[in-house]
């Protein structure tokens, strides 16, 4: 990711060429899965504003709860007209590398470097697991983009036979 970003060149106040972002938690205790059930962590239009929420959060934390950093105005629900006709790559990583890859991949798809531009991700997730966490790219298009060979893994130690690609129509509401 270091190369990543190294060969892009943006200033703190320079707009996120992807839009504005929304960090939600939810509580890995909590039953329902309603938009209430979400709390909204800070929207970043800008570098700043990515590096601020960041920041605050101290990015060790991201692998002890249910994060989602979601494309405005995309909500935290897969059932979202937003997302119903896309689904989700998943990989699971190790809790303590969870924190930096979950961060890198943001990067990657707030640069639109994650994926093709046409395969556009709504959203990234992690969620804690017995000393892993599994992290999840949503995008909208399961009809054309749907193979985890879609995902850019050249920045990342996740490796194409990682990633599962799951429709979210296939999920149970």
């Amino acid at each position: 990711m270091a190369a990543l970003v190294e060969s892009t060149k943006f200033q703190l106040d320079s707009a996120i060429p992807t839009g504005s972002w929304t960090l939600y938690f939810h509580s890995p205790d909590e039953t329902k899965w309603t938009l209430n059930t979400f709390i909204s962590l800070g929207v970043m239009k800008t570098w700043r504003d990515f590096w601020t929420v960041m920041d605050g959060l101290q990015i060790e934390h991201l692998s002890n709860g249910m994060f989602f950093m979601m494309r405005d105005p995309s909500p935290p629900l897969w059932e979202s007209h937003h997302h119903i006709r896309g689904g989700c790559y998943s990989f699971r990583c190790q809790s303590a590398d969870a924190p930096d890859i979950y961060v890198n991949h943001i990067i990657a798809v707030m640069l639109d470097h994650l994926t093709d531009p046409a395969n556009q991700i709504n959203g990234l997730s992690i969620s804690p697991k017995r000393g892993f966490n599994i992290i999840k790219a949503w995008n909208n298009n399961a009809a054309t983009f749907h193979k985890p060979s879609d995902l850019n893994t050249t920045f990342s130690t996740i490796r194409e036979g990682d990633i599962i690609y799951t429709p979210f129509v296939q999920k149970k509401m």
